[in-house]
């Protein structure tokens, strides 16, 4: 079966690809792009250069290190280095992690760095989850003292469910507050 195109088909056809073509370039180009530099791993590239350090791409906050590459899992950024999570995944941030003993521990530590209790300590602290217990997990502050000896600083109680903190000297936290 052909086709017969008469010279009104033809010029129809004609005028619907200018149309086209001028509708075309005025479609709004954006001033970045999601680039892969390297086999599985991401970076957001605008005007020729990878973006670094906190940006929020289309409402979505991401991290990017010093070399442009998007940043995932637990990373320490910003300012003040405290921890944030991205997904493994997007890399997309994660404001509210699910509260694991690996998210409790970077979160409390987090939360007392901010609060800036043991800044002045001749040692250095750490923050240890001790153990769960239903919807409450266990944890303190300690300063390590020498190999294998240490002085606990305090003790503190994280609600799962809502990540607010109580400790046995000091206040309430909120291991969700930024």
């Amino acid at each position: 079966m052909t086709m017969r195109t008469g010279k009104r088909g033809k010029k129809r056809m004609a005028l619907g690809i200018a149309f086209w073509l001028a509708c075309a370039g005025t479609i709004p180009v954006y001033g970045g792009q999601w680039v892969q530099p390297l086999e599985g791993q991401w970076a957001y590239e605008e005007d020729g250069v990878f973006l670094a350090g906190w940006r929020e791409i289309d409402g979505v906050w991401y991290c990017f290190g010093a070399d442009g590459l998007m940043q995932t899992g637990w990373v320490r950024a910003g300012e003040k280095q405290l921890w944030h999570y991205l997904d493994q995944e997007t890399g997309a941030w994660q404001p509210r992690p699910v509260l694991n003993e690996e998210a409790a521990q970077k979160l409390l530590e987090n939360a007392v760095r901010k609060t800036g209790y043991y800044d002045n300590e001749k040692y250095e602290w750490e923050v240890r989850i001790d153990y769960m217990e239903g919807d409450t997990i266990y944890g303190s502050i300690r300063i390590i003292t020498g190999p294998s000896s240490w002085i606990t600083l305090n003790n503190y109680r994280i609600k799962k469910k809502d990540g607010i903190v109580s400790a046995d000297a000091g206040g309430k936290l909120n291991l969700y507050e930024y």
